[in-house]
């Protein structure tokens, strides 16, 4: 008996494949694609608090990397890529102002977020006053070592001086979220 002849396979076309989709394709068909809005799907309040806690601590370090620390000298004698300070502390807090005004509309976030993004901040500064008396400074060799001169009780002021700081943070703190949660919620209720 004569042998089965295979069957001729299919040629492969010589055509270049497609490129993956971008991360911002993904995200937009993701949302357009699953039935809901972007407020009915789980999870989103959680993003939208995390974001509104992102934008509100960038925005924060811009103003007060711009206001107190700018012209400060590190003291590791040492600068950084001369480009890193401007994306960390100019661009970045730049840019995620923009995108809470004209990017996207997020889902609507309560008024109680602000206690969110403001218990942080504190909860760091204490930590920060606790542990710096317990580290020892790895250039000068001082018994203590804060990551920012206006939180250095050693500094002229002491802690008056460092309360005074901290305070002065947190009502900024306080503000900018308050204006953070006011946008979202004035965006997402036009949305």
């Amino acid at each position: 008996t004569p042998s089965p002849t295979p069957s001729p396979t299919p040629s492969a076309s010589p055509s270049t494949p497609s490129p993956p989709p971008s991360a911002s394709t993904v995200v937009t068909t993701t949302g357009r694609s699953s039935g809901r809005s972007v407020s009915q799907r789980p999870g989103t309040r959680a993003i939208a608090v995390a974001m509104a806690c992102v934008t509100t601590y960038m925005v924060v370090t811009g103003l007060v990397y711009n206001a107190l620390l700018r012209t400060v000298e590190l003291p590791q004698g040492s600068e950084p890529v001369w480009w890193s300070n401007e994306v960390l502390h100019l661009v970045g807090p730049l840019f995620l102002l923009l995108d809470l005004l004209v990017g996207p509309p997020r889902r609507s976030i309560g008024w109680g977020t602000i206690g969110t993004v403001v218990g942080f901040p504190i909860v760091w500064a204490a930590y920060t006053l606790i542990r710096g008396p317990l580290t020892t400074n790895p250039v000068t060799g001082q018994s203590w070592w804060y990551p920012y001169p206006f939180l250095d009780p050693h500094g002229s002021g002491g802690y008056v001086s460092v309360a005074a700081y901290v305070i002065g943070i947190a009502v900024v703190v306080s503000l900018i979220a308050w204006g953070v949660v006011w946008v979202d919620r004035r965006r997402a209720q036009g949305a």
